[in-house]
């Protein structure tokens, strides 16, 4: 929480000067981990940094009160990138919360899978939405979802918010459960639709998955696709869903999903030429 880097950090505290070891105190201890043959990861405090703000912690008001803001989001993200440039972590375990946008949080995962394609991080970066949205993520790049839920020592009791993230996933995975078990990553794991609604791809067999961030009704520009003569959409239940073949690709127009992001299958389609 005092914001003090355990690594020679290159990303300067604006307000304490060299507030970083000069001994590479990480490096030393993930060569030692991996040295005994078993996998490094790291953790990062980003809810809280008393140099960005030192508000007095005794209530949970005061905790809100405490999360720094203003120039606190880049610094953070910037330290974050720092780490996974460095050392490569298998995990990357961050407590609290995290600052800033999800935008900016999923440039930062991005960021991680592109240097450790199977890494995995924890589930306290996350809101529901978010949360369901980098399972999806995960999958889309042939990842897996590590969550961190454990009992308090004070009465052996699982913590509620652990409960509640939970409890999201048990509502919402059982009815997307084909689109995400047991599939593999397509040709690739999606940018935008059109209309500027995230995308991500899964695969198994002939299927093609497409899951939509926001889950709303309306038409989708699937931007990667194309049809052929065998091209059919449906939920994962089998009912048919309304699509067309249109200028800048596969216009499908996606379901009602509730909390969670939407998707359909598509069998028969094929990567569209860039």
């Amino acid at each position: 929480m005092d914001g003090f880097c355990l690594w020679p950090s290159e990303v300067r505290n604006p307000h304490r000067s060299d507030w970083c070891s000069k001994r590479d105190v990480v490096g030393e201890l993930a060569e030692a981990v991996r040295g005994a043959g078993m996998r490094f990861g790291v953790y990062y405090s980003g809810g809280l940094d008393s140099t960005f703000n030192d508000w007095p912690i005794g209530t949970t008001a005061d905790m809100v009160r405490a999360i720094p803001r203003g120039a606190y989001p880049a610094y953070a993200d910037a330290q974050g990138r720092e780490l996974v440039r460095r050392y490569r972590p298998s995990v990357l375990w961050n407590d609290i919360a995290w600052p800033g946008t999800a935008e900016r949080l999923y440039s930062l995962f991005a960021h991680y899978y592109g240097r450790v394609p199977d890494g995995v991080v924890n589930d306290d970066f996350l809101r529901r939405d978010e949360l369901l949205w980098m399972l999806v993520e995960i999958v889309a790049k042939g990842g897996n979802l590590l969550l961190n839920v454990g009992p308090r020592g004070v009465d052996a009791q699982v913590p509620e918010p652990q409960l509640e993230r939970l409890g999201w996933l048990r509502e919402w995975f059982p009815p997307v459960a084909g689109a995400l078990s047991a599939t593999r990553p397509w040709v690739t794991p999606g940018n935008t639709t059109a209309e500027g609604r995230p995308v991500r791809y899964t695969a198994r067999g002939d299927s093609v998955f497409a899951f939509v961030q926001v889950g709303t009704a309306g038409w989708a520009t699937l931007a990667e696709l194309a049809s052929t003569p065998t091209t059919a959409v449906t939920t994962l239940d089998g009912a048919a869903v309304d699509w067309r073949d249109g200028p800048a690709g596969i216009e499908v127009d996606f379901p009602e999903a509730g909390a969670g992001p939407a998707v359909v299958d598509l069998q028969g389609v094929v990567a569209r030429p860039a």
